[in-house]
């Protein structure tokens, strides 16, 4: 199979479209998800995180994808089915609220970095990953406030 680009959003799309998916059936996962002890469902989520590990795979083939799609459900079904005290607390409630602005603020931040050339101009990748998101940061937390003044 050929290869595809990891920045092309037809590629990432996928996971938008399953996470829809889970949105569109959140009830009747929930409805389902209670009758699964919750020792089971932490079992599973552990089984498929290690799986997942071991499989190997290259970055942005079906395979990568195929295994990325059944770990983002496990980990977004138990996190919409169990109420626990780490999902429930005042912070990450604060962040749903906000958290759609910051997730579609991202694809048009990265498309701005990548034209602009911020992303290779520094050739250790480490870094570079790391000087990234405080750029992404800092430019959502401005846009952000921006958006929060006009409230």
């Amino acid at each position: 199979m050929g290869k595809a680009d990891g920045a092309n959003f037809l590629f990432l799309s996928v996971y938008f479209v399953v996470g829809g998916m889970i949105y569109l059936y959140k009830e009747d996962i929930e409805k389902k998800m209670r009758q699964v002890p919750v020792y089971v469902a932490i079992l599973v989520i552990l089984l498929v995180t290690i799986v997942w590990y071991l499989i190997p795979s290259s970055e942005f083939s079906v395979w990568f994808t195929l295994k990325t799609i059944i770990l983002f459900v496990v980990w977004i079904v138990a996190a919409i089915s169990y109420k626990s005290k780490i999902l429930g607390n005042s912070i990450t409630k604060k962040l749903s609220k906000v958290s759609l602005e910051i997730y579609l603020s991202h694809m048009m931040l990265f498309r701005v970095v990548e034209k602009i050339g911020f992303s290779n101009r520094i050739t250790n990748k480490n870094i570079s990953y790391f000087d990234n998101i405080i750029f992404y940061n800092h430019t959502n937390n401005y846009i952000f406030c921006i958006c929060k003044k006009r409230d």
